[in-house]
């Protein structure tokens, strides 16, 4: 594992990216689309993973989102973990689902802030007069939108 610092990097460019992935050829269309995004191949080894990202990102990431889809270890979302740095935010909206080794100290001690979705459809509410109503027109949020 590797050494994290206690306090934040500055951050020279708000709007770098670092990309890791396992298709080459959606990582290059992706290069492709702006010079400040970076990419990585995944070799599937979680070690040479989070080394690769950590000096694609020169250090380590304030922002990781898992969106990687099924895949056969957790070894790239967890190499996204270990990456993100104190105070960091990790977003998992990929399909990875093997169970997810996340050590609770580290979250801790790093103050790593963790969230999920579960691909659930999201609706509009539009709001007139005080009044919360769907975009199809249906009487405000139910028990199953919350």
């Amino acid at each position: 594992m590797r050494q994290v610092l206690d306090t934040p990097r500055p951050c020279a460019d708000p709007f770098d990216a670092g990309l890791a992935g396992r298709n080459a050829s959606s990582l290059e269309r992706l290069a492709a689309l702006d010079p400040r995004v970076r990419t990585v191949r995944s070799v599937g080894d979680r070690a040479a993973d989070v080394s690769a990202i950590a000096a694609t990102v020169e250090g380590d990431a304030d922002v990781v989102i898992d969106a990687l889809g099924p895949t056969p270890t957790a070894d790239l979302t967890m190499a996204g973990f270990d990456v993100v740095r104190v105070d960091g935010t990790m977003v998992l909206l990929g399909g990875v689902r093997q169970t997810l080794p996340v050590p609770y100290d580290e979250l801790m001690r790093r103050r790593i802030t963790l969230r999920g979705n579960a691909h659930r459809p999201v609706r509009l509410y539009l709001v007139r007069n005080d009044r919360s109503t769907d975009a199809a027109t249906r009487g405000g949020p139910t028990a199953a939108d919350r």
